[in-house]
This record gives structure tokens, sequence and C-alpha cells, in this order.
């Protein structure tokens, strides 16, 4: 069997689970290249098989199957999305279309993704801080924003242009109806920022603020790349101040990426919410 049939058989596999749903296909496909780019003895293995039934029972095949989509669930799947999602999606765009939304329909839509669940209390908080560094920005760019811009209106800015980056097709279609309906200058990008292809493009993104939140620690190997690559006045950069037991870590600052400042001569003011720590950080 073929490369390319292989990774497509695999991909359909992978997307067969509801946390990855929304993932677009270039994006499984690029990782299954890159892991069979670094082991070429797998795809020896499976390309002996010329059934699709006997691939998918080798132990080779199911290696791989879990490989894939634990990298995959740890910078996408992260999030319970709860079986009644879509009805609160629609629910909202109804609401904003009529302009009968409230806050507890932005709670409820915010909370399909746990990092928007516990940031929507701190909302005003954060940008209020921020702003008040940055001052008021024309260009927002949200790398990895999950359904974060969403939460535009808690800044409260009139005129300002957002533009919203994930590897997740479905939340790009969510915010793009958000924007429309809201009348916010909006677009977004399909962006996979393990891919190399994609850190380059961001060159070409200008914008007077870039929001990564919860985004460098996935992986810490292209935090660098992308921070200088961003073409922004200002980053602001956020991570959990949570560790996996659900408890509040003793010393939440992140000692690798202020070194990583520090050595790139980037200035920086740091501020916390209950579970979160915020990076300000000055690039021009």
């Amino acid at each position: 069997m073929d490369e390319h049939k292989i990774i497509s058989i695999l991909t359909a596999d992978i997307k067969n689970k509801k946390e990855l749903l929304g993932l677009d296909e270039s994006i499984v496909k690029s990782q299954l290249k890159e892991y069979f780019e670094k082991s070429k003895k797998s795809l020896s293995k499976l390309a002996q098989y010329q059934v699709e039934k006997q691939l998918k029972k080798s132990s080779e095949y199911e290696k791989v199957l879990k490989a894939i989509r634990a990298k995959l669930y740890e910078s996408y799947g992260m999030f319970q999305i709860p079986k009644n999602s879509e009805s609160i999606k629609q629910e909202f765009l109804r609401k904003v279309n009529a302009r009968q939304v409230n806050e507890d329909d932005f709670r409820n839509v915010l909370a399909l993704h746990l990092s928007t669940k516990e940031r929507f209390e701190h909302y005003s908080f954060i940008y209020d801080k921020i702003l008040q560094t940055t001052g008021k920005p024309k260009t927002i760019l949200d790398l990895g924003c999950g359904l974060n811009p969403l939460s535009a209106h808690y800044m409260g800015l009139k005129k300002f242009r957002y533009i919203a980056s994930d590897i997740d097709k479905s939340n790009l279609q969510l915010i793009e109806q958000f924007f429309k309906l809201s009348g916010i200058d909006g677009k977004t990008v399909l962006l996979d920022l393990a891919n190399e292809a994609d850190i380059q493009k961001l060159a070409f993104i200008e914008s007077d603020v870039c929001f990564m939140f919860k985004l460098l620690e996935i992986d810490k190997r292209i935090a660098e790349e992308i921070i200088t690559s961003v073409n922004a006045k200002y980053i602001v950069a956020s991570f959990s101040t949570v560790n996996l037991q659900g408890r509040i870590m003793a010393s939440p600052e992140r000692e690798w990426f202020e070194k990583l400042l520090h050595r790139l001569k980037y200035k920086f003011t740091t501020f916390k919410t209950e579970n979160e720590i915020f990076y300000m950080i000055r690039k021009s």
C-alpha cells in the first residue's frame, strides 16, 4: 500500500474522535508526514499491507494512531465538548443577530472551551491591564485563538480589526459568523504553528498586538521562532498557573520563557489572574 493511501486511512481514523472532529484534514496529514519522515521504518512496516482491514489490525498502525492523536490532543483536544455545544453556538449566533445577546449567552458559549471558561470572570480585568500598556490597538492578531475572539466586546473598543487564527476550522467558522453579525472588522486564518511554512506566514500579518494565550507551552522548541516571526508591536502571552492536579503552582512564572525574552532583549511585564499568568512583551 502506498504512503498516500496509508495517510488517508489514518487521517480518517484519527479524526474519528469528537475532540478532533473539527481539525482540518491538512493539519492531520501534515503531522503524519512529519512522523513518517522521522520514522521511515514505521512507514515501511505499514506499506507491506495491501488490505485495509489487515493494515488496521497491525500493532504498528495502532502505535502511529495513538502517537498522532496524543500530539494533536495536547495542542487541540484539551477541551471537554458538551453534547449540546452546537445548539449553544447556534442560539448564541441567533441572539447576536437579533441584538438580544446577554451576559449569560456569552458565558455559555465561552464555557465550551476550558481556557475561555476559566477566563470569563476576569476578561474585563485582563483587557484593562493589556490596554493600559498597549494603548488602543488598531489591529489584533489572536494566535491559537480557540473561542477567545467571542470575548472581544469586553475590550470596550469601537474601531479595530481582529484577525483570528486557529487549527480548528469549526471554531473559525463560528468566529467568522460572530464577526459578521456583530459588525466587527475581522477575518480568520487557518494556521498550524507546528508547521514551519505557517510560522513563516506570520511575518506578513501586521498587527499592533498579538495574543498568544496558552499557546507557547505546547511546544517550547518553536516558541522563539513564533515570537520572532510575529509582526507586532506587542505580544501578550499567557500560561496556566494551575498544575495537572488542579492546584495553584507555587511558582507560576516560566523561567525558560523569561530567559528567552532576556536573550532576545524584549522588555516585558507580567500580571496574574486566578488561573493564568500574562506576559506583556514589547517588540518594537
